[in-house]
């Protein structure tokens, strides 16, 4: 358990799941009906490095023209869907 600061323990566990039409409805106790628990993702942050230092960079997909990029501090670069799944 996280207790803040940074006495915590970064978790590494690699988390697959995919970009379009990921469905948390099986995750959620109650009845979700009539409620939409379908998602697509349109953006990741990731951090190397440790708890109390580290990088981040980030892919985004742009919601004009579907294409993603990576964010890698001033750079951003046009990268392929297949490279994120």
């Amino acid at each position: 358990m996280f207790s803040g600061g940074s006495t915590g323990q970064k978790i590494d566990d690699q988390v697959d799941f995919p970009l379009e039409g990921l469905d948390m409805g099986k995750y959620m106790a109650g009845d979700h009906k009539e409620d939409s628990m379908i998602y697509d993702c349109y953006a990741v942050s990731n951090h190397f490095g440790n708890m109390g230092f580290g990088h981040y960079t980030a892919f985004a997909q742009n919601p004009m023209n579907g294409n993603w990029y990576e964010f890698d501090d001033s750079n951003c670069r046009l990268i392929n869907k297949a490279n994120l799944e």
